[in-house]
């Protein structure tokens, strides 16, 4: 699977005109792509800061959806008055508990490390860094994207609310500071609050998990 991560900064009084903008006209026409996954949300409400991803079933389905989606995007962005700043990589791992739901917490890292150690750094994600994650209060989710070919990448954290990401930092920070002994480079730390839900991803049993199935119970 590869996604494609649109982040913007904009104003914090215009993101809920664009979550709207985002769940009634982004998300039915992206998915009506072919190789579509589904797309998620997620919002800071005090920084203004946002990011939209889509997620397709291959290489070849995120190439194909790039000039349909390009207008989408800027409108998107011209609403909270910011200009979208596009990343695409991977999914090379996926450790996900629960569905995600509205208000759940996400820290988001951008990385970038050196394609020719991506094996070993793998290796020392699953082997190091997950068993620390998974037993953090809250942990949802963890999701790691890497490009193999520019050698940036994001790992995006998930919480069962805000609260217990923000609760996190220390012990996340900790773990950036190892990476970042290893090599690898913090381009950026974003948090966020899940704001629409609909990302559809195959899970290890070999079976589609919809997981906008938990926002049906959040909606007001």
């Amino acid at each position: 699977m590869f996604g494609r991560l649109s982040f913007v900064h904009g104003d914090p009084a215009r993101l809920d005109d664009l979550t709207m903008y985002v769940r009634e006209v982004v998300k039915p026409a992206t998915d009506e792509l072919d190789g579509n996954l589904g797309l998620g949300m997620w919002i800071n409400r005090e920084t203004g800061g946002a990011m939209v991803m889509t997620v397709w079933r291959d290489e070849s389905a995120l190439k194909a959806s790039e000039q349909a989606v390009v207008k989408l995007r800027d409108d998107a962005a011209g609403i909270v008055g910011a200009t979208a700043v596009v990343e695409r990589a991977e999914i090379v791992l996926r450790e996900v508990t629960i569905p995600h739901q509205l208000g759940f917490g996400m820290r988001l890292v951008q990385i970038h490390g050196n394609p020719a150690n991506f094996d070993t750094d793998l290796d020392w994600v699953r082997s190091r860094l997950l068993p620390v994650v998974t037993k953090l209060d809250g942990f949802v989710s963890y999701i790691l994207g890497f490009d193999r070919t520019t050698g940036n990448g994001v790992a995006m954290t998930t919480f069962r609310d805000v609260a217990t990401m923000q609760a996190s930092s220390d012990a996340a920070a900790e773990i950036r500071a190892e990476a970042a002994g290893r090599g690898t480079t913090v381009r950026g730390v974003h948090e966020y609050e899940v704001a629409i839900v609909g990302i559809r991803v195959p899970i290890p049993a070999q079976r589609a998990v919809d997981l906008t199935a938990g926002e049906q119970h959040t909606h007001h």
